[in-house]
C-alpha cells in the first residue's frame, strides 16, 4: 500500500508536473498540506532519477522538477499563495530548503527562482516568506538581469523592499561583529521592524558589499535607485540612499545612451529623472536627500534639469542645488545655459538663480590653476559675450534686479546701445 501511495505521489503528467505542483498552481493549500502529510507517512524511499541518492518521498516531491526546471515552490510563487508556500518551506527545513528556494534551473530556459517569480508578479507576502526562509537576494534573471530588489522598486512593494535592504545590510556585516550586535532592537529578529512599510533602517552600514548589491544594474543599465527616480517615489529614493546607493550613477556612455533611447528607455542620472517625474511637492525633499548623500550635477546629462524649476518659480529647489556642493560638478556649459534661461525669465527664482550662478562661475574661475595670457584673454572674451547676451535677455524680460546683478558682475553697459530692435530702453534707475 505504501508503495502504491508513493508511486501515485511521485507520478507526473506529460509536462512533468506532480500532484503537489498542480495543487500549488491552483492555490489549494489544504491539498498541499494533505499531500505532504501523506508523503511523510510513506516509509518507502524512491531513487531519484537524476542522481544515485536514495531520497524520502517527501523530499523527492519537493525537489521534483517539470520539463522547464520548475519545482513546487515555483508554482506556489507564480500563484502567489503564501498559504501554499509556507508548508513547502516548513517541510523543506529538514533536508532540502536551499535547493527548494534557490533551485538550479535549466540555463537554456532562463527560468527564475521562486523569489524572482513572486516579486515579478507582485506577490509581496509570498516573496517575504521566501526571503525569511533564506532565499538568495543576489540571483538575477538570466536575460533581463532583474533582481528581486528591482521588482520591489518597480512595483512599489515597500514591505518587501525594506526587508531586502535590511537583509542585504545583514549579509554585508557578520552576525558576530560589534556593528551588528550594537543594533539592539533593530535586529532581524524584530519581524515587525523589517516588514512594516514604515520601518526605517537605523545606523546604515555602507559596506562595499552592500553597495555592490544596491547598485547592481539590470541588462538595460538601470539600478534600483534609477528605477525609483523614474517613478519619483520619495520614500524609496530616501531608503536606497540611506542603504548606500550611489546618487551619481547613470548612463555613462553615449553608445549605451543611444541604444536605450532607440528602445524607448529614458536615460539620465538619478537627479534628472527624479526632478522630471516626482510630484512638485516632493521635488524639494528628494533634492535635499540627494544633495545630503553627495549628489552632483552631471554636466552632460543634467544640463537642463534646473531650467523647468526656474520657469515654475520653485525657488527652494533651485537654491538648494546651486548653493550646495552639487553645483561643483556642473561645467561651464551648464552654468551658461542656465544663466541665459534665468535671465530671460521674470520671477523671483530667476533673480536668485542668476545671483548664485554668477557666484558659482566666479568661484570656478578662482579655483582654476594658473593659465597663460592667451587662455585668460579667451576666458574673458567668453565671459563678456555671455554677460552681454544675458543682459539683453534680461532687458527683454524687464527684470531690473537681474540687470543690476549682471552689470555689477561686469556686463558691458554698451550692450544696451547695441541692442536689437524691439528691446525696451533701460530704466534710468538701472543705468545708474
Amino acid at each position: 500500500e505504501e508503495d502504491v501511495l508513493a508511486s501515485l505521489l511521485s507520478s507526473t503528467t506529460a509536462n512533468g508536473c506532480t500532484a503537489l505542483m498542480l495543487a500549488c498552481e491552483a492555490g489549494a493549500a489544504p491539498v498541499v498540506e494533505m499531500l505532504l502529510q501523506r508523503a511523510r507517512r510513506c516509509c518507502f524511499e524512491q531513487k531519484a532519477s537524476s542522481t544515485s541518492k536514495i531520497l524520502p518521498v517527501a523530499q523527492r516531491l519537493l525537489l521534483a522538477k517539470d520539463r522547464k526546471g520548475r519545482n513546487a515552490a515555483h508554482y506556489a510563487a507564480m500563484n502567489g499563495s503564501s498559504q501554499c508556500m509556507e508548508p513547502l518551506i516548513v517541510e523543506g527545513k529538514a533536508f532540502t530548503l536551499p535547493n527548494l528556494v534557490d533551485p538550479e534551473c535549466d540555463p537554456s530556459l532562463a527560468t527564475s527562482t521562486p523569489l524572482l517569480l513572486a516579486a515579478l508578479n507582485g506577490h509581496e507576502n509570498c516573496a517575504i516568506a521566501l526571503v525569511h526562509a533564506g532565499a538568495t537576494l543576489h540571483h538575477a534573471h538570466r536575460t533581463s538581469g532583474h533582481r528581486a530588489l528591482h521588482h520591489a522598486v518597480r512595483l512599489r512593494e515597500h514591505a518587501l523592499l525594506h526587508l531586502i535592504v535590511q537583509k542585504s545590510l545583514e549579509e554585508a556585516i557578520p552576525a558576530s561583529s560589534p556593528d551588528y550586535q550594537s543594533r539592539g532592537d533593530d535586529s532581524p529578529a524584530n519581524d515587525e521592524a523589517t516588514t512594516h512599510p514604515a520601518a526605517s533602517i537605523s545606523n546604515p552600514l555602507n559596506s562595499k558589499r552592500s553597495r555592490l548589491f544596491i547598485d547592481a544594474p539590470t541588462s538595460d543599465g538601470d539600478t534600483a535607485l534609477l528605477l525609483a527616480a523614474r517613478q519619483g517615489c520619495l520614500s524609496t529614493i530616501c531608503l536606497l540612499l540611506e542603504a548606500g546607493a550611489d546618487p551619481n550613477i547613470g548612463t555613462r556612455h553615449v553608445k549605451e545612451n543611444t541604444k536605450r533611447l532607440c528602445r524607448g528607455i529614458p536615460a539620465g542620472t538619478v537627479l534628472s529623472q527624479a526632478m522630471a517625474n516626482a510630484r512638485n511637492e516632493d521635488v524639494l525633499s528628494i533634492v535635499q536627500c540627494l544633495v545630503r548623500h553627495g549628489c552632483r550635477i552631471d554636466d552632460e546629462k543634467d544640463r537642463f534639469c534646473l531650467i523647468p524649476r526656474i520657469g515654475n518659480d520653485q525657488r527652494e529647489v533651485v537654491t538648494t542645488l546651486l548653493s550646495s556642493p552639487a553645483a561643483r560638478g556642473a561645467g561651464p556649459l551648464t552654468l551658461q545655459q542656465t544663466l541665459l534661461y534665468a535671465a530671460s525669465i521674470h520671477n523671483n527664482t530667476a533673480i536668485v538663480a542668476v545671483r548664485l550662478l554668477l557666484e558659482q562661475s566666479k568661484r570656478q574661475q578662482e579655483e582654476q590653476p594658473d593659465i597663460d595670457d592667451d587662455q585668460r584673454l579667451q576666458q574673458e572674451t567668453t565671459k563678456t559675450t555671455l554677460l552681454k547676451d544675458a543682459l539683453l535677455r534680461s532687458i527683454r524680460s524687464k527684470n531690473d534686479e537681474v540687470i543690476r546683478l549682471l552689470l555689477a558682475h561686469g556686463a558691458p553697459p554698451n550692450s544696451v546701445v547695441t541692442k536689437p530692435s524691439g528691446i525696451p530702453e533701460l530704466n534710468p534707475s538701472c543705468s545708474s
